[in-house]
């Protein structure tokens, strides 16, 4: 297979365990990291892991790399009490 075809097809995923969720290598080496120093998963997704320690909360992509989640949750918090402030105003 030449590295055109292999661009067309994309990534080659493992194939769904009994329980519909499968994990790559690199994602399933992050999450075993994080658990290790005491993470606990909250959500796996088809691509991604929601991992939290606390208020320490991380996303774990397919391809290994994670990003920390709080400003997300922030930004909700903030959009709802916009949102809650417009309602206030009608």
């Amino acid at each position: 297979m030449t590295t055109q075809q292999q661009a067309k097809t994309g990534p080659v995923r493992p194939k769904a365990s009994h329980n519909g969720s499968a994990m790559t290598p690199e994602q399933k080496f992050t999450v075993d990291t994080l658990r290790a120093i005491g993470f606990h998963i909250v959500l796996q997704a088809k691509d991604i892991v929601r991992m939290t320690k606390g208020a320490d909360k991380r996303l774990v992509r397919a391809d290994g790399s994670q990003r920390r989640g709080n400003q997300a949750a922030e930004r909700l918090e903030r959009m709802a009490v916009i949102a809650e402030a417009g309602e206030k105003r009608a």
